[in-house]
């Protein structure tokens, strides 16, 4: 049987890529390791996010998510949620300042 000489290329390209990408963010409100703690527990079993790194001190969060499943739009709707606040108003206590994507070189 004759592979056609594109199906090697195409095939490596996918099993790569396979919808894996990252997301860097710089996020106005991660301030600390206990903030980063709570920013991170926004995406407890969110179907897409298969990992998420924060450095509280560069106000940074980067995710490797699956690309099918879970849009950077998507991800930053989770993390600028409004939350109801003690004197009962609603407030986001997190924003988006900067966004990069980028294929993942895992």
């Amino acid at each position: 049987m004759k592979v056609p000489k594109m199906a090697i290329p195409l095939l490596v390209l996918l099993f790569v890529v396979d919808g894996e990408l990252d997301c860097r963010v710089t996020v106005d409100g991660l301030k600390c390791r206990g903030t980063a703690g709570f920013f991170t527990s926004q995406f407890e079993n969110t179907p897409g996010i298969e990992s998420i790194t924060t450095y509280a001190v560069n106000h940074k969060a980067i995710f490797v998510y699956d690309s099918r499943i879970i849009t950077p739009d998507r991800i930053k709707s989770i993390f600028e949620k409004e939350f109801r606040m003690e004197d009962g108003t609603f407030q986001s206590v997190f924003s988006e300042i900067e966004r990069t994507e980028n294929l993942s070189e895992r």
